[in-house]
């Protein structure tokens, strides 16, 4: 199978609207790639409904958001992205074969600066993970 990069020909995008955060800024749309070619193979490569719906409240600020953020299993990063588009400082982890597909999706929206992507396999120690 083609390196994950190499699929983002075929990805399709998620768009969520961030409203303003000031009287003073801009209402902020977030595009997120997700791949449904690997879904068979990486369930982190979808955006599934959970995340859309936490998503959605987070932009519509129907649940709060703290200053830091952990994702665990960010797949797409859909979620964690919305945080740091609100202003939290957020880490992202998942599998190594999906940190290409969060490094791009942070790069894309400009929050590179706002989000530390790590990689985690579920089930690893912290020394498991070189921590």
């Amino acid at each position: 199978s083609p390196p994950l990069l190499n699929q983002f020909a075929t990805a399709i995008m998620r768009r969520l609207e961030i409203p303003a955060l000031s009287p003073d800024e801009d209402e902020r749309v977030l595009e997120i790639s997700v791949n449904p070619d690997m879904a068979d193979q990486q369930t982190g490569a979808i955006v599934w409904d959970a995340g859309l719906c936490l998503g959605e409240m987070l932009a519509k600020r129907q649940v709060s958001v703290g200053k830091r953020v952990l994702e665990l299993g960010a797949g797409t990063g859909y979620v964690g992205l919305a945080a740091a588009a609100l202003g939290s400082s957020v880490i992202l982890t998942d599998r190594p074969l999906l940190l290409p597909l969060l490094e791009a999706n942070a790069k894309a929206n400009a929050l590179q600066d706002a989000v530390t992507i790590s990689e985690l396999e579920w089930g690893d120690t912290l020394s498991d993970a070189g921590e």
